[in-house]
Formats: structure tokens, C-alpha cells, sequence
């Protein structure tokens, strides 16, 4: 609401004097308490000019301003409303006005800390019966979050719109739950002649009519459910790959759910084309003339061409089955090993070397060798190589390098590069001149004739720690003529290191000087590091084999062992020294001698290492079974020994022993299961199965011989309640032979077996198929009796709980989706059903409850649920009713039948109901929140008088929300001790001297401050936090008696109240008794107060807590005599010393005669009874001399004092309330002690 600048100045007479307008009445206190606690906001205003605020709700507060500011300050609507929205709000609003019509603006305003909020603004005139306008009255909505959510909406629409059209040969769909598309963009909607129009604000089946809507939207529903599918389409357009996956938001939900469509038609030509690249190179793969091969790290070969297959001999298949140790030549398997180790460090990315093989046919064959390792990941895996077969140039080279050395014999020059120094000069002369041969440019790192080779170059070249060793002996060969012969090391261009073997010859001249040195230099780098290698290697091997888990020996032809590793001394027991003295029949069982000594004769005829076993005794006696490998050993074609390699398999037999047993076991255990067993093959044939399995199919003694399974097949079928499906499932088994299914088979004769299939395996592979079945009847019987009573109720076959809150949730949904499907949930509760079941028995209390619970099925409708909860509560669904009356009327004449009398063995019961009703439709509720306000409505009813029903509203609600914070608030408050004994002295009525207080709580409440007890204690009593409060409050009250007696040097008495929570609790007496030892009081001076419908409802319990506090010489009460039972026989009964009479008799003694006759009554019992008694509520001085002239000798009320606190208490002890015995009511005394209203 927006007012003209110049018409708010308003005066505060005027304001009053429309206080009373019908708008709002300044004391509908429940009314303005409903508007204000409305999410709107409401103002009216005076009809004319200056437009006057009548009422204000005080949630305008919202936006930062004092509820004062929006009343009194007459420019508020000016200062709050945005620069750009004010001249047309108020111009429009201005307008209006005048013309009598309504008005409806959003705009923006500005909140107090600076926040700008939108607000929707509706308002009207309000006029009386006789059309005259009495106020203008508005409504204000605070629409911020709506328009928030508007713009994060339209900022994630051009974020996708955004993403569609950037995507390359992509098109983009967006859609809601409804599956009605949101956004629509993308190259591929041009493509196919559509338009965004053609999809955004349509559904599916708009775009899409008939079959193919269904079909994506059986898609698009799964999207929404969380799956991603991907789909590969063909047609006229091309070929295309679709992806319909859900849209999250930030908390994880799907709001959403999105399609893309691409083109792949490009990508599956790209890839049509690496095939065919890949055909060209396989084409040139298998038809090169070299060998192109790739073998693993361990050297297996897993790929060789055509070329490898004419050198080597072998077919494509015998190769991939063979080794690199299988095929090189024994002499060079070490050159291909250190190759290989090369590259494996990294020292080398390839390596081009020579080796001699082996051919199939023993033949010899050179192999020029360039290979390289191939990477996955980063990491080798394998090595891929080319071979070209050089033995003929092999020969050929071989024959030129002797001839070359023959010629180069005289002057010793070995091989590589070669080297001339002519001495023009002296040593350092730039007149000498070097000549290099080709091959020591290359040493040097550089190509021939690239660079002019002097002395200086060579010092330059060779690294500085060996310049001073390759000096000295360069001069001395010079200057003495002696032989040239040092190794040093150089740095090529490259930086590597490479190391160098220089010799040479000096000539001397006729002078005796040496003219000229010829010589060579050879790079010996590598064959170094082969050297190294070959020793480390050798280790390596001696280290394997003395490590090596399996026996590795020798022995010569005579028998007499020559070599042992460590292992043959640790399986043997003897030591390596023992064995090479000893022959191999020494060790050998007896038994297997023969078998031993036959081996060599054998490996002679066709020399292949020879497998077998034998048994060995150790030393200590004990036998050893080991798998013997054995080869011939050979020297110049003459066998010289025998090299053996033996396994220790001992373990092993003991193994397969137990195998064998473990195959005995599950022969009988096959047999005497108790499931029927049987196994089939893959083509449906018959391979076994046990007694069991024939019994329980009763099979006919020509299945077991013919093994015929279509009969068999046929047999079962014959005894199943549905054949078809099961002949089904069989078929689906066989279709997959990897499928595992359990399944329920059930026979005509009411049986029921349980069926688990699955595939038998050898070594993974699937060769037939194993079925058990299990009798399963009586189990399956049994589970389904479990899942009825779990929910239902033994008792009356009712729907328990559980099924109840089921169906509660089936009808929340189905009321979600329609407005036509509301219903209705009714709580019943017996009344006084506990009596029942105590007197009567409970075998009484089950037979009303099965009587009850078929009356409350008799009086609904079919669709309609009855449950029993538990104990006396039931619970009732109506479907499709949630019309006040109708839902009244039903439960009327629930009631009604209940209310009648039931005939159960002899007695006839009669009981009634409350019945709390929760209606849908009112606000959105979960199923467990109908429960629960049903159950408020219920004991809404209860404390209305009983058989009644109550149907749950907003104030209800409103209720149980203030009890639900009160329980809160107290909660906090007994943890940060938040409480007050307040004292109201209990007065000598003849001398007016105070010696006893009664103790009454208070609450300080941080925010409402003082709260009186009759807000708090009922929620207290119901959530049990009365105990630790009564305990405090009891102790609280000892202690501060105990202090002013200590003053007053005299004694003093405490009276303090019991809930009957505390009168039942077990640790009462022990609370009071430690009460009264800390304060240091005596028992007799603690009084206790419980009300006559206390005891009298827990009669036996409260009889023995009495007694105990009676006992312990706490004198006892009965509060509000009466008013409940007023039985004689309790107070006989109970070991009361003391009566109060209640306040409403005393109250009434002025007016009524019957109340002054009832008070003096009591009085006379008391007296007869030797009861002490005092008199509550006394507030008139007439009331206290009437009380006293009927020998009433103890009072309190307001006449004498409120409850007060501590303080003050303790001045009304000292000075006491003679004054108004004396009929003396001095103004000042008088004022504080009486007061008209108190919170007790």
C-alpha cells in the first residue's frame, strides 16, 4: 500500500477514534493473533484523505522497520519504495483512490539493512451493509524468493541454450516431470527443419503423437528416475548417437532431464578409414621381406609375419608358441639379453645388434636385429622388432675382415679407426699434419672430413681427469720412440661419455727423431659394459640358481654327483660337501632305483630332457617325492654327465590325495542331500542325478536307464501348476549357460520347491548345467503366516501399524494427484477400557477388543481401513470422505455401536470411544503427521469429557506447536536452573503468626519472565521432567526453612506439593529423605500435599509411598478436599494428619450458606478424625472471622499474602499479620501484602 506524500499526516486522537472499526477489533485477541501469524502482510487505512493507518500487522517488521515507524511515520511508504518504481505506484495508487477501484502492483522496496525485496501490493476498499467505504485495506506478499527463483530459472535456461548451440552437429532438448520441453536448440534441430517453437511449451506426445511419443517417454521417465541411456540411430539423415540422461540441481535432485542428438556420420568414416589404413599395413606386415615380430617382456612371442615363418622354419602357430631362449643360438642368447636390458632401463630407445638363431631344422641362421619397446600407459609392455637374415652377407664380411687383417697383420693395427701423425715441428706445431680415417670422425661424434683433426682437438675432446694420463704418455712415445698405448675417456658434442683405446707405432727419422706415429683408436665403450654385464650376469645366474626353490644338480656318467645348489642340500638334509661324494643310488628309495638308472639309456635315444618320479630318502630319514626334469650334457658331441632339475612335489601328492577323499566326500554327500540333484549338459541330455531328486519327482525307472530328458522334462511338467512357465524359465537357462537363477515351482498337490540353477564350469567354461531342488513347503508356509501377522494383529486380524501407515501413504499420494481422492483418518480410544481389563481379566479385555474391532469393520465401507494400533487404539482410513459432516456423521454412529452393550461369557460390558479426526486437503501433511494430529484430536476429546470425537483444526495445531515449545523451553530450564520458590505463609488465624510456608514453583523465563505453574506443569507432567523439578523444588524449600529458622529461633515448617508422577516415582522416598538430611530440618517439618484424585486413581501404589513417608515422620496432606472423592473410607485408609479445604468453598462462604455448612463439616471431621485442617483462598477479612468462629485455626490466601519470593517472605516471618486480627489495615502494610491478581 503506497499513500500520497502529502496526505499522511495523521494524529494520534484520530487513530483512536477508529480503534473500533470492524476491520479488526482491538480485542479480538484470536483473530489479530491469526493475521499475525499469516505469512502475508495486512494494513487498512481511513477511506479518505490523509488515509490513517488502522492497523498494521506486525510481520511488516520483516523488512527491518519498527511496527512503530510504519504507524507513525507519515512518509514510510515514500522512503521504502524504489526510486524507479514510485511515481507509477503512487500515481496509479492515487487514481484508485478516487475512483473507488482496487489496485494490484508489484514492485521493489528497500528493507531497512539495504536489501532490495519485491512485493506484490492488493488492495481494496471495504465497504459497510450500506455501501459506504469505512477503510481501505491491503495485503502485501513478500515475492522476493518467487522472483529469485524466476531469474535463476532464465539464467540456467540460456546456460543450456548456450551449451546447445556451441556443441557441433548437437541438438538439445530440455524437459520437465511433465515431459513437456523447456528449451529446444542445437545445428541438428536446423537440420531437420525444426525450430525451437516446435518443441518449448509442448509435451512429448504434442510433438511426437502416437508410438513413438510412448517410446520416448518410457525414456524420457527413466532419465527423470536417475538412468543415462545411450542409443545409436541409421536413417536417411545420417547416423546419430543419442544420450538421454537426468539434470541434477545443486542438492542432487532431478529437476530435469535432457536429450542430446549428434551426428557421428563423420567420426564412423574416420574409423571405416583406419580400418582400411590397418588392412594396408597388416597387407604390408605379413609380405615384407624381413622378419617383423613382437614378443612380450618375457620374451613369448606374440606376433610374427610370413617372412619369420621361411627363416625360422616353423608355422605362424608353432612360433607364437615359442620363447626368444627357444629360438636364438645358446652363444648369443646373452648379446640379446643385454639389447633387451638396454632398452628396459632406458639406457637406449632401440637397438640394433646381430645374432645367430636356430631354424626348425637345427640350421643355423644370422639375424641383423633393429628393435624398440612398445608402451601402454606410459609403461613397456612389449618389444616389436624387425630381422633381416644376413648369413650370406655374414660369410661375405667375415671373408673380407681376414683379408683385411692379413694385410693389416705387420703393422698391428686391430680394427676401427685409424690415425697418422706427421711431426713437422716439434709436438705442438700448427706444421704437423693428422690424418684420421673415416671411422675415428665418427668416434669423436662427428662426420668424416666435418671437422680439420689437430692436437689441440684431441686434448679439447678427452675429459680433464684423463688429459694428464694421455699427455704423459703421448710425449713419451714421441720423445723415447716407444709403443703408444693408453685408454681415455671423451665427451662427445652430445655430452655422452665414450671410452677410448689409442695405440700407436712411432717411426723414426735419420736424425733419431720420431718423424711420424701410426696408429688406432677404438671406442671400447660397449665392450666394457659388456664385459661388466657378462660378470653381472654370471652372477645373476649363480645367484638364481643357489636361490632357486627347486633342486638343480649334475652328475657324470658314472653316477657320482659334480654340482648341487642350496636347495638340494635343504631337501636332501645333506651337505653340499656329503653329496659330491656321493652317488645317486645312495639317496634314491629303493623302489625306485630301476626307474632312476633307466633314465640314462633313454635321454641317450633321442636327447630331450626326460620327466619323471622318484622318491628320495633324506638324512633324517624321512621320504621325498620330487618331479624330476633330465638332460644329457655334452662335450665335443660326447656325452660327459647329466644336468637334472627336481621339483619337491610332496606337498602336492599329499594335495591330490585330499582331492581324491574331498571327490569321495562329495559323492556321498551327493547322494545324501536332502535337495534333489541333477546335472545336464549344454544339449539338454541327462548326465546324472541322485536318489533324492528321482524320489521327489517320483521318476519312472526307464528315465533312469534310458537317461531320456524330454521324458523327464515331460514327467515334471505333469505335476507343476503352470508347465508353461516353467518349460519358459528352461529355455532362458539354456539361452544364456553363464545364467544363476533361483526360483519357486509349485505342484498341483499343494508342494513347493524351491529351484536354484546354475552353469557347471571347467576351467571357466560352461559345459552343462547344475538344478537343485528343495522341498520348501512348510517353510514357505510358515513365512507367509510371518508376513501376515507382521502386519496384521494376532488378536483381531486387523491391519497393524505398519500396514495401516501403508495404506495412510497410498492415500496421502493418491490425494496428491487428485483433489477427488481425499479421505479421512479416524483415532479411537477406549474409555475406561483399563478398569475393564483390570476387574474383569484381560481374557475379558481381549474378547471386547475382537468385539469391537468387528463392529468398527461392520460400520465402514469396503475400501475403507480399520486397525488396531496396539492396547485399546484403533485407527480408521475412510477413502474419498473428507467432508466435515459426512465424516461427523460416521463417527456417530461409531460411537453409537460402540456405546452399546456387549454380552462377553457372563457379564455385560459396557465401554465408549474418543475419536480424534484429522481431515485432508487442510495442508500438506506426511503420513506420520495425520497420525500424530489425529492423536492430538483424540485426547482433545478425552480432556473434553470422554465419548465425544474432535476434528483437529489450526488452533488445535497452535496448541500442540506452544506444548511442543514449552517442552523446549523447560528442558533448557531445568539445565540452567531457571526456577523460583515462591512462599505463601500459612497463618495462625487467631494470633495472626506465620510458622510454616507452603513452597510453589515459578519460571523465570528468559524471554516472557515470570510464568506461574499453570502454564508449564501439565507439559512437566507429561514429559517426566516433574521429577527433577519436584526434587529440586523440594530441596530448594528444606533448605531456605532451614535458614530462616536459624534466625527466627523457632521452628518452622515447609508444605510443598506432589504431582502424582512423583507420588509413583521410586526414588521419591529417597528425594525426600535426602531433602530434609541436607537441610538439617526434622521430618515432622516437611508436609507433603497430593489431591484426593491422585491417590485415589493409584490407591495401591500411593498406600505403600504414604506409608513410607509416614513412616519416616513426613507429616501428609490431602489438597483440595472436596472437590474429588471426598470418601471417608481414604481417609481411614490413608495415613493423611492433615485436610485443606479448597478454595471454592471458602470462596463461596460469603454468599452461600450451603458452602459456610460444607466448610464447617469438614471442620467437625477433621476434628473427629484428629486431622489437622486449613483453609485455602481466604481473601475476604469476613471470610477469616467466619473461619474462625467455626474453630478453623490455619488459613492462607490472599488476604494475608501472595505467593511471594524468598525476600519478602522472610519479612511476613518476622513480622506476621497481627494487625489484621486486630481489624487494623493500615494503607502502606496492606499494599505489600495483597495484590488482585497472582500467578499461582
Amino acid at each position: 500500500m503506497t499513500t500520497l506524500k502529502e496526505d499522511t499526516q495523521i494524529a494520534g486522537s484520530d487513530t483512536r477514534s477508529v480503534a473500533n472499526l470492524p476491520i479488526i477489533a482491538a480485542d479480538d485477541s484470536i483473530f489479530r493473533s491469526f493475521i499475525e501469524n499469516l505469512p502475508a502482510m495486512f494494513y487498512a487505512v481511513t477511506p479518505t484523505p490523509p488515509h490513517k493507518p488502522i492497523f498494521i500487522s506486525r510481520s511488516f517488521e520483516r523488512f527491518g522497520y519498527p511496527l512503530e515507524d510504519w504507524l507513525t511515520k507519515p512518509d514510510i511508504w515514500d522512503i521504502i519504495t524504489h526510486p524507479d518504481d514510485r511515481d507509477e505506484v503512487l500515481g496509479k495508487t492515487r487514481e484508485a483512490l478516487k475512483r473507488g477501484e482496487s489496485t494490484d502492483f508489484l514492485y521493489r522496496i528497500y528493507c531497512a539493512d539495504g536489501r532490495i525485496a519485491w512485493i506484490r501490493d492488493r488492495g481494496c476498499f471495504i465497504k459497510n451493509k450500506d455501501g459506504v467505504p469505512v477503510c481501505w485495506q491491503g495485503v502485501i506478499i513478500d515475492m522476493t524468493p518467487q522472483i529469485q527463483a524466476d531469474l535463476e530459472i532464465k539464467r540456467r535456461e540460456q546456460l543450456y541454450r548456450s551449451f546447445a548451440k556451441n556443441i557441433p552437429d548437437t541438438g538439445v532438448l530440455l524437459f520437465d516431470h511433465d515431459l513437456r520441453y523447456l528449451l529446444a536448440d542445437g545445428v541438428q534441430l536446423t537440420a531437420r527443419n525444426w525450430t525451437s517453437e516446435t518443441f518449448e511449451g509442448k509435451t512429448v506426445f504434442e510433438v511426437f503423437p502416437g508410438a513413438e511419443g510412448e517410446l520416448w517417454a518410457e525414456h524420457y521417465r527413466k532419465a527423470l528416475a536417475g538412468e543415462t541411456q545411450t542409443r545409436l540411430d541409421t536413417n536417411a539423415d545420417g547416423f546419430f548417437s543419442t544420450t538421454i540422461l537426468p539434470i541434477r540441481d545443486e542438492t542432487g535432485t532431478i529437476f530435469a532431464g535432457m536429450v542430446i542428438w549428434q551426428d557421428i556420420a563423420g567420426r564412423i568414416e574416420s574409423e571405416e578409414k583406419l580400418r582400411e589404413s590397418e588392412a594396408r599395413y597388416r597387407e604390408l606386415f605379413e609380405n615384407a621381406s624381413d622378419i617383423i615380430y613382437v614378443h612380450d617382456l618375457e620374451g613369448n612371442y606374440r606376433s610374427i609375419n610370413k617372412a619369420g615363418e621361411s627363416v625360422f622354419g616353423y608355422s605362424r602357430e608353432e612360433a607364437l608358441k615359442l620363447n626368444l631362449s627357444n629360438v636364438i643360438a645358446p652363444d648369443h642368447l646373452e648379446q640379446a639379453r643385454e639389447a633387451f636390458q638396454k632398452k628396459l632401463a632406458g639406457d637406449e630407445t632401440k637397438t640394433i645388434y646381430e645374432v645367430d638363431c636356430i631354424r626348425k631344422d637345427g640350421g643355423r641362421v644370422t639375424l641383423e636385429v633393429n628393435s624398440s619397446l612398445a608402451f601402454k600407459d606410459g609403461k613397456p609392455f612389449a618389444v616389436q622388432g624387425i630381422a633381416r637374415d644376413i648369413t650370406d652377407r655374414r660369410v661375405s664380411e667375415e671373408a673380407l675382415r681376414k683379408s683385411e687383417a692379413n694385410l693389416a697383420a705387420a703393422q698391428r693395427i686391430t680394427h676401427l679407426g685409424s690415425w697418422e701423425l706427421e711431426l713437422k715441428d716439434g709436438i705442438n706445431s700448427t706444421k704437423n699434419v693428422i690424418n684420421w680415417s673415416d671411422e675415428v670422425y665418427r668416434i669423436f661424434g662427428y662426420e668424416p672430413r666435418s671437422i680439420e683433426p689437430t692436437i689441440e682437438f684431441i686434448y679439447n675432446a678427452i675429459r680433464p681427469s684423463d688429459r694428464t694420463i694421455f699427455s704423459e704418455g703421448f710425449v713419451s712415445a714421441i720423445k723415447e720412440g716407444k709403443f703408444f698405448d693408453v685408454e681415455a675417456r671423451i665427451v662427445l658434442p652430445d655430452g655422452r661419455d665414450r671410452l677410448l683405446k689409442t695405440q700407436a707405432e712411432t717411426v723414426i727419422g735419420p736424425n733419431g727423431r720420431t718423424e711420424r706415429m701410426f696408429g688406432t683408436i677404438q671406442d671400447i665403450t660397449d665392450s666394457r659394459r659388456a664385459e661388466e654385464a657378462l660378470r653381472d650376469s654370471e652372477a645373476r645366474y649363480r645367484d638364481l640358481i643357489e636361490n632357486a626353490n627347486d633342486l638343480i644338480y649334475t652328475h657324470d656318467m658314472d653316477g657320482y654327483f659334480t654340482s648341487l645348489n642350496r636347495a638340494g642340500e635343504l631337501v636332501s638334509g645333506y651337505s653340499r660337501e656329503e653329496l659330491l661324494k656321493m652317488h645317486y643310488t645312495d639317496i634314491v628309495a629303493p623302489e625306485f632305483l630301476e626307474a632312476a638308472s633307466n633314465m640314462a639309456p633313454r635321454m641317450s635315444e633321442n636327447d630331450k630332457p626326460t620327466m619323471y618320479e622318484i622318491e628320495i630318502i633324506a638324512k633324517n630319514g624321512s621320504r621325498v617325492t620330487l618331479e624330476v626334469s633330465t638332460r644329457m650334457m655334452y662335450a665335443d658331441g660326447v656325452p660327459i654327465g647329466v644336468q637334472g632339475l627336481g621339483r619337491d612335489i610332496t606337498e602336492k601328492r599329499i594335495a591330490e590325495q585330499k582331492i581324491h577323499e574331498t571327490v569321495s566326500l562329495f559323492s556321498s554327500t551327493f547322494e545324501s542331500t536332502a535337495d534333489g540333484i541333477i546335472v545336464m549338459s549344454l544339449d539338454r541330455e541327462i548326465i546324472t542325478y541322485n536318489k533324492k531328486f528321482g524320489d521327489m519327482w517320483q521318476l519312472p525307472a526307464s528315465i533312469k536307464t534310458t537317461k531320456d530328458a524330454d521324458e523327464m522334462i515331460a514327467h515334471l511338467c505333469s505335476q507343476l501348476e503352470e508347465p508353461d512357465l516353467f518349460l519358459s524359465d528352461l529355455d532362458t537357462l539354456y539361452g544364456d549357460p553363464m545364467l544363476a537363477t533361483d526360483s519357486l515351482v509349485r505342484l498341483k498337490d499343494g508342494r513347493i520347491y524351491e529351484r536354484y540353477s546354475q552353469p557347471q564350469l571347467t576351467d571357466g567354461v560352461p559345459v552343462g548345467r547344475v538344478c537343485c531342488f528343495r522341498d520348501i513347503t512348510e517353510r514357505t508356509l510358515a513365512e507367509e503366516r510371518l508376513r501376515h501377522y507382521a502386519l496384521h494383529d494376532p488378536l483381531t486380524e486387523l491391519p497393524n501399524r505398519a500396514a495401516f501407515m501403508n495404506h495412510l501413504r497410498d492415500a496421502v499420494a493418491r490425494s496428491e494427484r487428485s483433489e477427488y481422492a481425499q479421505f479421512a483418518v479416524l483415532f479411537l480410544d477406549l474409555d475406561r477400557f483399563k478398569v475393564i481389563n483390570d476387574s474383569l481379566g484381560h481374557t475379558i479385555g481381549d474378547k471386547l477388543l475382537v468385539a469391537i474391532a468387528e463392529k468398527l469393520s461392520a460400520c465402514v465401507r469396503p475400501g475403507d481401513v480399520v486397525a488396531r494400533l496396539g492396547g485399546d487404539e484403533f485407527t480408521i482410513l475412510l477413502q474419498r470422505s473428507s467432508d466435515p459432516h459426512e465424516v461427523s456423521k460416521i463417527a456417530e454412529r461409531l460411537q453409537t455401536r460402540i456405546s452399546e452393550p456387549f454380552k462377553l461369557d457372563n457379564y455385560e460390558v459396557f465401554t465408549t470411544a474418543s475419536i480424534g479426526i484429522v481431515l485432508s486437503g487442510q495442508i500438506h501433511r506426511t503420513p506420520e503427521d495425520f497420525l500424530r494430529d489425529a492423536d492430538a484430536a483424540m485426547y482433545r476429546a478425552k480432556e473434553g469429557g470422554k465419548a465425544r470425537f474432535e476434528i483437529f483444526d489450526q488452533e488445535l495445531h497452535v496448541r500442540n506447536m506452544n506444548l511442543m515449545r514449552i517442552e523446549t523451553d523447560l528442558r533448557h530450564a531445568v539445565e540452567k536452573e531457571q526456577f523460583e520458590v515462591h512462599y505463601q505463609p500459612i497463618v495462625d488465624l487467631e494470633t495472626g503468626l506465620v510458622s510454616e510456608f507452603e513452597g510453589l514453583i515459578r519460571w523465570r523465563h528468559p524471554e516472557h519472565g515470570l510464568v506461574g505453574p499453570e502454564e508449564f506443569v501439565h507439559v512437566a507432567e507429561e514429559t517426566g521432567l516433574i521429577i527433577p523439578i519436584g526434587k529440586w523444588i523440594l530441596t530448594e524449600a528444606c533448605r531456605q526453612v532451614a535458614l530462616w529458622q536459624r534466625d527466627a529461633h523457632r521452628q518452622l515448617s515447609i508444605s510443598v506439593n506432589l504431582s502424582a508422577k512423583q507420588l509413583m516415582h521410586p526414588t521419591l522416598t529417597a528425594q525426600v529423605r535426602d531433602a530434609i538430611s541436607l537441610s538439617g530440618l526434622h521430618p515432622s517439618q516437611v508436609k507433603l500435599e497430593v489431591t484426593e484424585s491422585t491417590v485415589m486413581e493409584h490407591s495401591d501404589k500411593a498406600l505403600k509411598v504414604l506409608k513410607e513417608l509416614s513412616r519416616m515422620g513426613v507429616g501428609l496432606s490431602t489438597d483440595d478436599f472436596g472437590t474429588g472423592y471426598s470418601s471417608l473410607s481414604y481417609l481411614q485408609k490413608f495415613p493423611f494428619q492433615r485436610l485443606k479445604i479448597d478454595r471454592s468453598f471458602v470462596k463461596a462462604m460469603d454468599e452461600d450458606e450451603k458452602s459456610s455448612l460444607i466448610v464447617k463439616t469438614v471442620l467437625m471431621l477433621g476434628e473427629n478424625l484428629d486431622l489437622e485442617v486449613v483453609a485455602e483462598g481466604i481473601e475476604t477479612r469476613s471470610q477469616r472471622e467466619k473461619l474462625r468462629e467455626l474453630k478453623c485455626r490455619l488459613g492462607q490466601g490472599y488476604l494475608f499474602s501472595r505467593p511471594v519470593p524468598a525476600a519478602q517472605a522472610k519479612d511476613l516471618l518476622k513480622r506476621g499479620f497481627a494487625y489484621i486480627m486486630r481489624d487494623t489495615h493500615p494503607t502502606a502494610e496492606l499494599a505489600e501484602v495483597i495484590e488482585v491478581r497472582d500467578l499461582q
